[in-house]
């Protein structure tokens, strides 16, 4: 009976040697090498889940101001970007929050890398969704699409590129709900007062307006992720 047991431990813990070599073996234990498509889908999962259910709930307030028909529910919408793209910025800077930016660093790839991925997949989210939305209110209005894409874009660069200066600041770093804070206060100023509005004169002053926030959002993105790892 032992001999019988000891013969199918033997054949159940039986490893087979390595026909490789050394060198061999060791190049089946490096990581595969992926794109940055690919290390863009890696990175989906690990955003916040609020970040798609807050896109969510902008598609359907859009939805249910369309269906009241009523000019309070663009007021709203228009109202609500500023605090979008504060949740947004919020996003890149869960790890120091969280305080797990020393753990991510000792990973494969470098936080600069993950933030910048995690903001090029949100920008493209949420690009898609303002024509959307853009493209909804527009038919619902009768008006020009592209003016009121302009009008969001307006907003949203604007509060973003703040929030981005006031996270990276001393201030901001001390009180984690500043940049929060602020974009409420430019949300309900959007609401009850249309500050956004009132500064769009037409297509091509939107346009310029926004071209020049895209420059200061992209230098400002550019500063944040060249501050992440000091």
């Amino acid at each position: 009976m032992n001999k019988r047991m000891k013969q199918q431990l033997r054949e159940a813990m039986y490893v087979e040697v390595p026909r490789k070599g050394k060198q061999d073996f060791i190049e089946t234990l490096r990581p595969r090498e992926i794109g940055w498509m690919d290390f863009l889908v890696q990175q989906i999962p690990y955003i916040h889940k609020s970040i798609w259910i807050w896109a969510l709930c902008l598609l359907g307030i859009t939805m249910t101001g369309i269906v009241s028909n009523t000019m309070d529910s663009q007021r709203l919408i228009e109202s609500l970007i500023p605090l979008t793209a504060s949740i947004v910025v919020a996003q890149g800077y869960r790890s120091y929050a969280c305080q797990m930016n020393e753990l991510e660093l000792a990973t494969r790839f470098s936080l600069r890398s993950v933030f910048f991925a995690r903001m090029v997949v949100i920008g493209i989210v949420y690009g898609i969704l303002w024509i959307v939305i853009s493209l909804m209110v527009s038919a619902w209005m009768k008006t020009d699409w592209l003016l009121i894409l302009l009008r969001i874009l307006i907003s949203y660069l604007f509060t973003n590129s703040l929030c981005l200066h006031i996270e990276r600041s001393e201030t901001g770093r001390k009180h984690k709900s500043l940049s929060l804070v602020i974009a409420m206060i430019l949300s309900i100023g959007t609401f009850f007062f249309g500050t956004y509005s009132i500064v769009m004169i037409s297509v091509g002053t939107g346009a310029w307006m926004v071209l020049g926030l895209l420059v200061v959002n992209g230098y400002e993105n550019l500063k944040t992720i060249r501050w992440m790892e000091v």
